[in-house]
């Protein structure tokens, strides 16, 4: 018989519920990126009768689907992972659920900072 790790029932429904909003985030997430990258795609399709705007509007897509798609990914496998180890009472499964949400928060928080860096650079230039 499987034992139950030393979690409060509110706590694990908190934790239940917090998987269940990561996975809807990471799939809300990968739908955007991915209409992102079609209109990233049919831009470069027409390079040539496009402006310099929209072609560098292309290119700054592109860079945003390769940023975003890791927080999407962590968060999903933390909401995969956390429901895993509810089911089988796995502690090592818990451990790593938390260590994908500590990966995308981190990441999160590693963007916030180059954004502030880069709009204080923009202050100070200006």
């Amino acid at each position: 018989m499987l034992e139950r790790p030393e979690i409060p029932i509110e706590s694990e429904d908190l934790l239940r519920r917090s998987a269940f909003w990561a996975q809807f985030t990471a799939a809300i997430g990968t739908i955007i990126l991915v209409f992102g990258l079609v209109r990233s795609l049919r831009t470069f399709s027409n390079l040539g009768s496009l402006g310099l705007e929209d072609n560098l509007g292309a290119f700054l897509w592109l860079g945003v689907l390769l940023v975003g798609l890791l927080p999407c990914f962590y968060l999903f496998k933390y909401a995969s992972t956390i429901a895993a180890s509810f089911k089988t009472y796995d502690e090592a499964i818990m451990n790593q659920s938390f260590e994908y949400l500590y990966n995308a928060i981190r990441y999160l928080g590693i963007l916030v900072i180059v954004a502030l860096l880069y709009y204080i650079a923009d202050f100070v230039i200006i």
